[in-house]
């Protein structure tokens, strides 16, 4: 699961140059994530270190993620998704967007 994330990206003109220069800036990401646990419940946190949190996990499988620039859209995500019954978050994890405001 690999994404782009365009807010990293910083845009300057040299002076007296017409190029444009893109530098790569390291910034902080923040990744909502759920894990399906042997039981099938779905657990629903966030972190700023996705791998180094899946490998103190104690089992379950990844099987949503999404990125985030900031830690309060991070939270957000979070707590929205927990509150979502069963069949929305499947959805979710199906990449099934359509039924996302379909589903209660």
């Amino acid at each position: 699961m690999g994404s782009i994330n365009l807010d990293n990206i910083c845009h300057r003109r040299m002076p007296g140059k017409g190029s444009l220069i893109i530098n790569q800036q390291k910034m902080k990401r923040y990744f909502v994530y759920i894990l399906k646990s042997a039981d099938g419940s779905y657990h629903t946190d966030f972190t700023s270190n996705l791998e180094a949190r899946l490998k103190n996990q104690q089992g379950g499988q990844l099987v949503f993620q999404a990125e985030f620039s900031l830690p309060a859209f991070a939270i957000a995500a979070r707590r929205q998704i927990r509150r979502w019954p069963r069949e929305k978050q499947e959805a979710l994890i199906q990449g099934q967007y359509g039924k996302l405001t379909a589903a209660t």
